[in-house]
């Protein structure tokens, strides 16, 4: 879909279902895409088109104004659209943004605080902890993010096919980095 297809002209205010049809089926955005009409529909009398003008903003990534999204958090009364506006946001994992981020933690709507806090928890090159570490799972979608992981595993079986999986094949099953596998001693050893 084009950007003349969103591009309504204040002298369309009946067509609101076709418009939001519309924001609903943009789909994956270019990087080359022009988001001015998406931001002009921030000023939207209806919540219902700001709420998808934001899902689309937030598709964007690098080319997502925060700035003008925070103000229209502060003035936002439809709690849809401002926890939109916090997801979008969250989901730069932006260290920049991080602020942000721990300014929604005070709101007092608890979802707006849930998206906040899920926006927090993982930005590239932390370290994901995972207490129940199982077949490994959290690892190898940490490693995929670019994220580094550290996962405890109680069993010696999960312990023992973890490391099985990463010797199958080191490349796919946990990157490129080199995983290092160590049982309680070890552990215990080297943290001494």
């Amino acid at each position: 879909m084009s950007n003349q297809e969103i591009n309504i002209s204040s002298s369309y205010p009946r067509d609101i279902g076709g418009l939001i049809y519309n924001l609903k089926h943009l789909g994956r955005l270019p990087d080359n895409y022009n988001a001015e009409p998406l931001y002009e529909l921030l000023k939207h009398f209806n919540s219902e088109v700001r709420l998808h003008a934001v899902k689309n903003l937030g598709k964007l990534n690098l080319k997502l104004n925060t700035e003008v999204l925070y103000q229209l958090y502060q003035v936002e009364t439809d709690t849809a659209v401002k926890r939109e506006i916090v997801s979008s946001i969250g989901r730069q994992r932006l260290i920049k943004n991080k602020p942000l981020l721990f300014l929604f933690l005070n709101d007092i709507d608890p979802k707006i605080v849930c998206q906040a806090i899920r926006g927090l928890l993982v930005f590239e090159n932390d370290i994901v902890f995972d207490p129940f570490g199982g077949s490994g799972t959290v690892g190898r979608t940490a490693k995929s993010l670019d994220r580094l992981f550290f996962i405890t595993e109680k069993e010696q079986k999960y312990f023992e096919y973890m490391k099985s999986k990463a010797k199958q094949n080191e490349s796919s099953i946990f990157g490129d980095r080199i995983t290092r596998f160590l049982d309680l001693n070890q552990f215990v050893e080297i943290s001494q």
